[in-house]
């Protein structure tokens, strides 16, 4: 027994060893460990591109005509302009208008242009989304050189409801009646809405019983609540055949209110990489007017069967998130909305063998900070991008080796930047994607923290290349014509990635890895079927690959 102790100990002190020796090298063999992070990645990623979906911007109105109020004719100098509200205050409105009030005084108007600064005015309060107030020229002695323009501020009169719960709108909806009616609160009601599986939602204005005031219909129609999205990838590389499956549960308004709840479990199919690994998630999101409110744990786990002399050792790993944010719109117009959210996480990674606890690799990271969102749409360009800075303090056996030192810097920070567009072309549906992560860190960030170049750059699945910085940049163009009357949908695509981790601190070795990637996926009714080849470009990339190409088969059922 004494001899068993022994070899555990030093089977313990070699895997310690080896950890440490992999923490200073940016390319090597894939882990079991590194796989799990990848995957927490790539779910990070999924929540970044759902975030994108959810947005609701219609797009830029008809522009306005450019107008002078200044043209030739008799005219009468203004020396002041005055906005009478005819029903009650309207402060809001008063100071939209007023810098292009300012903007007219002193100006010598003609009778025509009057009416083109009265145009003027009412579309640019159309254009901030007030488009039932209404601004007219009551009738006035010119002569004074002062101008009045009487405002009637367009307000709701009640709130109606059509195959909605009142409940859920009064959680989406930002205003109540009495108040401003104005695009922007609309569709952020109906932002909020669509946050519901299967609910559609839409809104109609009709006239009011007095002047100004108008009756707000909000109607939706609800489909099916509860999906299921079932997926099999299976990829080959050299000599090696790896399998994983993925099942994605979404439960739309689970407490009846404007929020879903979303289920996620994923497990290999084979042993390719370690003799089990594992894992799930849970993510619960809310809408609340102007606020969005979003909590979730996730949990990757492996386990590997060492056969040693005198018995069989079980090395396993654990990697628990626990997040919480909570973000709020700063401003919106129909092409653009901001938002910006708190972010707050606990993580704990645990790597043991045999029950052992091996230090290097465990630790806890409690983790704060912010993240700007910004998305922008003309036409039919898409762009969408978000800044995230972070703080994170480090715990745990891996902060407190014996001989005191610790993995990583205890105390650290990160930048990490995504940018994402999209354009749609009119031939065969295609469409134009470009996407950039990237990351910044002048620490030694903890293992889970760095970020993974190789899993975004396809063709490098054997090899693992992380850093405290990287960025990775991937441009696709894709066409999705219909095959004939079949109701089948083909997607066929070419994708270009680029990888890069810059020299700087420790790490003193510049990395770059790139490759394409071709193939095509079709879709009938609720299967899609997906092949698709990725090869490295060799003589762009800094580290190699052994495998001179990567094929992957997916397979996706809606259920």
């Amino acid at each position: 027994m004494h001899g068993c102790g022994a070899y555990k100990s030093i089977a313990a002190l070699l895997m310690v060893v080896s950890v440490l020796a992999s923490l200073t090298v940016l390319a090597a063999e894939r882990t079991p460990q590194q796989e799990s992070f990848d995957r927490l990645q790539e779910e990070q990623r999924r929540r970044e591109q759902r975030r994108a979906d959810d947005v609701f911007l219609p797009g830029p109105a008809r522009a306005a005509e450019q107008v002078d109020i200044e043209s030739s004719g008799p005219c009468f100098t203004v020396t002041a302009i005055e906005l009478r509200v005819a029903n009650g205050l309207a402060p809001q409105l008063e100071a939209v208008l007023s810098s292009r009030i300012q903007a007219a005084t002193g100006a010598c108007l003609t009778a025509f242009g009057l009416q083109q600064l009265h145009r003027e005015l009412s579309n640019h309060l159309t254009g901030k989304g007030f488009v039932t107030s209404r601004l007219l020229i009551p009738e006035q002695d010119l002569d004074q050189a002062e101008l009045v323009f009487a405002l009637v501020a367009g307000r709701i009169e009640r709130v109606e409801t059509e195959g909605l719960s009142s409940r859920k709108v009064r959680l989406a909806l930002p205003v109540r009646s009495g108040r401003l009616l104005n695009l922007r609160d609309l569709e952020q009601a109906i932002e909020n809405l669509g946050r519901v599986r299967g609910l559609e939602a839409a809104f109609d204005i009709l006239p009011g019983s007095d002047n100004g005031e108008s009756v707000l219909r909000m109607l939706g129609q609800q489909g099916r609540r509860v999906g299921a999205t079932m997926v099999v990838n299976e990829k080959y590389y050299g000599s090696t055949m790896h399998g994983s499956a993925l099942l994605n549960t979404e439960i739309g308004s689970p407490f009846g209110l404007t929020d879903r709840l979303l289920v996620a479990l994923n497990t290999d199919l084979d042993r390719a990489v370690s003799d089990r690994s594992w894992g799930g998630g849970v993510d619960y999101e809310i809408g609340l007017r102007y606020w969005l409110i979003a909590a979730g744990f996730s949990r990757q786990a492996y386990l590997n069967r060492v056969d040693a002399a005198f018995e069989r050792l079980d090395a396993t790993g654990e990697t628990d998130t626990s997040r919480f944010e909570l973000g709020r719109v700063l401003h919106r117009s129909s092409t653009t909305r901001v938002n910006l959210t708190a972010l707050f996480s606990y993580s704990d990674v645990l790597n043991d063998l045999d029950d052992t606890v091996i230090r290097v690799s465990s630790y806890q990271l409690n983790s704060s900070g912010a993240r700007l969102d910004i998305s922008y749409r003309w036409h039919r360009l898409q762009l969408s991008g978000g800044v995230t800075a972070e703080y994170s303090e480090g715990h745990g056996p891996g902060t407190a080796l014996l001989t005191g030192e610790s993995i990583a810097d205890i105390h650290n920070q990160r930048v990490q930047l995504n940018i994402s567009g999209m354009y749609p072309f009119v031939w065969q549906n295609g469409s134009l994607q470009l996407r950039w992560n990237g990351q910044h860190s002048d620490n030694e960030l903890f293992p889970l923290q760095r970020f993974s170049v190789a899993s975004g750059v396809r063709g490098f699945d054997d090899i693992s290349v992380t850093g405290n910085s990287g960025h990775t940049f991937s441009m696709e163009y894709a066409i999705s014509p219909r095959i004939g009357s079949t109701g089948i949908w083909a997607r066929p695509f070419f994708a270009t990635e680029l990888g890069w981790v810059p020299s700087q601190g420790d790490e003193t070795e510049f990395n770059r890895l790139a490759g394409i990637t071709a193939g095509s996926d079709i879709s009938w009714k609720r299967l899609r079927i997906g092949l698709e080849a990725s090869a490295p470009i060799q003589r762009v990339s800094t580290k190699e690959s052994d495998n001179s190409h990567v094929v992957r088969a997916r397979m996706t059922l809606s259920l």
